[in-house]
């Protein structure tokens, strides 16, 4: 019995996927992937999660109720598909979820970390979170159309808080420091 249980547990192991080192000669040996559809691609009936993790034996994605606290409320094991690519689709809606991915590298499993491709996140990025965009978009957003201009050169582009802009007691803006008090007409700044 003990040499059935022996042989299942080694075809087991022979049937993972084989790792790649972890260590290269140089940049151009070290592998790559070529895809543009890595991390989530959402639509409301499923959503689809995409790792290129050279050195991963395996991965897991955890799927969380809130941005910050708790435990995963599920884990889903990803499946290794072809050239260090790691892939799971959940056939339901995920709107609103929060979720991290966990790798294992030589038998230890490392600590959850956000989606470096995610598109939100939670409290201080702690976790990337799962987000209908077109859900986000403003009524006449498909209509709306940028400037016209002769030349590129003609962009201005002026990084700010609105805490500096706004909280002058000369500017005669009722919400300082707020976004709405952007909003507001006859204002100086």
């Amino acid at each position: 019995m003990r040499i059935l249980f022996l042989l299942f547990i080694l075809s087991l192991f022979s049937c993972m996927p084989d790792p790649q080192p972890s260590t290269y000669e140089s940049y151009d040996d070290y592998p790559v992937y070529n895809g543009s559809d890595l991390g989530l691609t959402y639509t409301p009936s499923a959503s689809t999660f995409k790792v290129w993790a050279p050195a991963a034996t395996d991965m897991r994605l955890l799927l969380f109720d809130n941005d910050l606290k708790g435990e995963a409320s599920e884990t889903i094991d990803m499946k290794y598909t072809q050239d260090h690519l790691w892939q799971t689709t959940i056939k339901r809606d995920l709107a609103g979820t929060y979720y991290c991915f966990s790798s294992q590298n030589d038998g230890t499993w490392n600590e959850a970390v956000p989606d470096p491709y995610a598109r939100a996140v939670g409290t201080n990025g702690k976790r990337a979170q799962v987000v209908d965009l077109d859900a986000t978009d403003p009524s006449g957003w498909e209509n709306d159309q940028s400037p016209t201009l002769k030349h590129p050169t003609d962009i201005v582009i002026y990084e700010l808080h609105i805490r500096d802009l706004s909280m002058h007691p000369a500017s005669d803006i009722t919400n300082k420091g707020k976004f709405l008090g952007l909003t507001e007409t006859g204002t100086r700044t």
